[in-house]
């Protein structure tokens, strides 16, 4: 140490007096001359300092002056980086030096590679009956649609769908034998056709064969005539033409409306209220606002760095709506104040360059400077953290240092250093421990009773429980249960935990008032969890239309037709006085239920739609017969008869829904409806089919039958 010292107080003394010869050499030569001097310049680098170097170009003059410029530092600012491709590998976003061009922080990313998408079905052709099918089978990257594979997929040909198709006795028209059809295709397997085995049988009354409307400009028409009964034949000679006049426009008057500013108007004008030809309407165009003067509303002052605003509002006079129009102002920009000083950093404080702050809005140029971080000297420790050692155990010691550089005193730990063993050990024998179900054990040992020391003893693991496990029971409403649970044979051990009994989640069901055709139930509670019904529904029955002398139901609003006639047995004879093109029987008229509709009741009527309850039971003979107007038919479930031509020749009828009570259908009960092409029935399909039906009502028989 002493020497240590002696070398520094050595060299300081010398470079004293170095200093001071140069000083005074200097003095001397500017006594002797002026200098002409000649300056180079070491340009520093972002890492490397610089110089300044100035000397007298006279050679026998010794003067030299060096600046040390320092380094520079570098200027980093980040670029973008890329996104890989499923090809093509990308990189991070990193930065590079703007002087030097020296980066940091660049990755590369590795290319991501295909990602197989869901494979599709291209280009397909689909099989025949006897031909195959085809379809392409692509899969595509998810990413960049690449096409990584295709190929041809083939589709087996479905083969026929045979169905059986029953023989067809030849009538008047030729029958053929049992065969076999394709649904598919329509390919027939088996079919032989026979020839007609009768002559034609002429209808007794014409029926409606064409019917044409009349429009507001145009005649209509119908053409009657007799009808074979069995195929539905035309006899030519029976054809009649009956003209139906034009009805002329149906005009509708409609009020001006005057335009606004943004909305067009329109004078008064005229439509027809059956076609689109006759219309006087004349479009009057928006009148568009009249903005008035503006008012600023609001403003938004400008800041060093963003833009300021001006709200200005505009009302239009004559609507009042407003706009509000923004007129932007430039920012101001910074006004710097007075520079502060640069701080040298320190072992551990930051420091930071030179910087100034704006004045306005506290925005600074500061850039900071990292803590140098502390500098071992290595000429100075001290013993510290001592050890002494003891029975076969090392003594050790740590070495203090101190910071090496100028106005630090931190010190800190190195270099731990270990002595040699102490003394020999004094043993006494121990006692063991069994071990237990959740505990270990450990064998006789021997201990120093001077320094603790253990020798010999050795961990004996627990043994475990020896466990019995039993199933849970989740609890239920009304009964408690447990969760699943094991019990050791050996200790205590017990994992049994009970769970409570959960009890009922009451749901409330409300009260549903009965209406005239529904019935309603009492309030009741049931169990969401076990389904327990807790108060049970009770049905309040249905309470039944109460209609007005206008057929108004006062409780509902369901209108019925009134001024229908009626004979002293409830059976509908005729229209009556009634005037409704959409007829609906009411089940009561005079305090007399309507069980039944009478024997050509509607014969040739213009009615248009008619509703029949569920309390009539029969329909009889001709009841809609020639009903050429009749669009919509509604049978209630109480209809049990439909009587032969009921509804023959209602050739505008498209839509007909029969009721499950139906037991039979007579002959031609919808022969000549002849757009008649959905029939809706209530019941199930075995219900349909063991219902009698009559000769000639296709349209009942066949696949346009659903069941609602």
């Amino acid at each position: 140490m002493k020497n240590s010292n002696f070398k520094r107080i050595l060299s300081t003394v010398l470079f004293v007096a170095l200093v001071l010869m140069t000083v005074f050499a200097i003095s001397a030569c500017k006594k002797e001359h002026a200098h002409d001097l000649d300056v180079v310049t070491v340009d520093p680098t972002c890492t490397e300092p610089g110089s300044r170097t100035t000397t007298c170009l006279d050679p026998e003059c010794d003067f030299e002056e060096v600046e040390v410029l320092s380094a520079l530092g570098h200027d980093f600012h980040e670029l973008m980086g890329l996104e890989p491709t499923c090809t093509e590998n990308g990189f991070s976003d990193y930065e590079v030096c703007s002087i030097c061009e020296e980066t940091r922080n660049f990755n590369t990313i590795a290319a991501n590679g295909h990602t197989p998408g869901e494979a599709q079905m291209e280009n397909v052709i689909d099989p025949t009956c006897t031909e195959n099918g085809s379809y392409d089978y692509v899969q595509y990257c998810v990413d960049c649609h690449k096409v990584l594979e295709n190929h041809k997929e083939s589709i087996p040909a479905t083969g026929h769908d045979w169905k059986d198709v029953p023989a067809l006795t030849p009538t008047c028209h030729p029958g053929y034998t049992a065969h076999k059809e394709c649904n598919t295709c329509g390919d027939t397997d088996g079919k032989i056709g026979l020839a007609p085995a009768y002559d034609h049988l002429k209808s007794e009354c014409p029926g409606v064969i064409e019917y044409v409307d009349a429009t507001c400009l145009e005649d209509g028409s119908y053409t009657t005539a007799h009808l074979c009964q069995l195929c539905q034949m035309v006899y030519e000679d029976t054809v009649e033409h009956f003209v139906i006049p034009a009805l002329g426009h149906d005009v509708v008057e409609h009020e001006a409306q005057d335009a606004t500013c943004t909305e067009i108007g329109w004078n008064a004008y005229e439509t027809c209220a059956r076609c689109e030809e006759y219309n006087t309407y004349v479009e009057l165009p928006a009148l568009g606002h009249a903005w008035g003067e503006g008012k600023v509303v609001n403003t938004v002052d400008p800041t060093c760095e963003a833009d300021g605003e001006i709200h200005t509002l505009y009302v239009c006079g004559a609507c009042g709506e407003s706009k509000v129009e923004v007129t932007k102002v430039d920012a101001l920009g910074h006004a710097w104040g007075e520079m502060v000083e640069a701080k040298d950093p320190t072992c551990t404080e930051i420091g930071w360059n030179e910087y100034h702050v704006c004045t306005v809005c506290e925005a600074s140029t500061y850039e900071e400077k990292a803590a140098l971080g502390h500098k071992k000297d290595v000429n100075s420790y001290k013993y510290i953290n001592v050890v002494i050692p003891t029975c076969y155990v090392e003594g050790s010691y740590d070495q203090e240092f101190i910071c090496a550089r100028e106005n630090c005193d931190h010190a800190f730990t190195e270099d731990r250093v270990h002595w040699n063993v102490g003394f020999d050990h004094d043993f006494e024998d121990m006692a063991g421990l069994d071990p237990t179900c959740t505990d270990d054990g450990y064998t006789a040992y021997q201990r120093c009773y001077k320094c603790g020391f253990v020798d010999g003893k050795e961990v004996i693991p627990a043994l475990g429980h020896t466990l019995t496990k039993y199933d849970g029971k989740a609890p239920t409403c009304t009964e408690i249960g447990y969760e699943a649970y094991e019990v050791c044979s050996v200790c205590d051990h017990n994992t049994y935990a009970e769970l409570p009994a959960t009890g009922h989640s009451i749901v409330n069901l409300d009260a549903v008032a009965p209406t005239c055709t529904a019935d309603g139930l009492t309030a009741g509670q049931y169990c969401a969890d076990c389904d327990a019904c807790t108060v049970e529904q009770v049905v309040v029955d249905a309470l039944g239309h109460s209609y007005d002398a206008n057929g108004v139901c006062t409780a509902c609003g369901y209108t019925v037709s009134v001024n229908l006639s009626v004979n002293a047995n409830g059976v509908i004879t005729g229209i009556g006085a009634c005037n409704d093109k959409n007829v609906v029987i009411p089940e009561y008229i005079g305090g007399v239920k309507v069980v039944a509709i009478a024997e050509n009741a509607f014969k040739n009527s213009t009615i248009e739609s008619v509703v029949i309850p569920s309390t009539v039971e029969t329909i009889e003979k001709g009841a809609f017969f020639g009903c050429v107007k009749l669009k919509s038919v509604v049978i209630g479930d109480g209809v049990e008869n439909i009587a032969t031509n009921a509804f023959f020749g209602c050739v505008k009828l498209t839509s007909v829904t029969i009721g499950s009570g139906v037991k039979s259908i007579g002959e031609r009960a919808f022969a000549s409806c002849t757009n008649l092409g959905t029939v809706y029935y209530t019941g199930t399909a075995a219900e349909w089919n063991a219902i009698s039906i009559g000769l000639l009502n296709d349209k009942l028989t066949s696949a346009n039958r659903y069941y609602i």
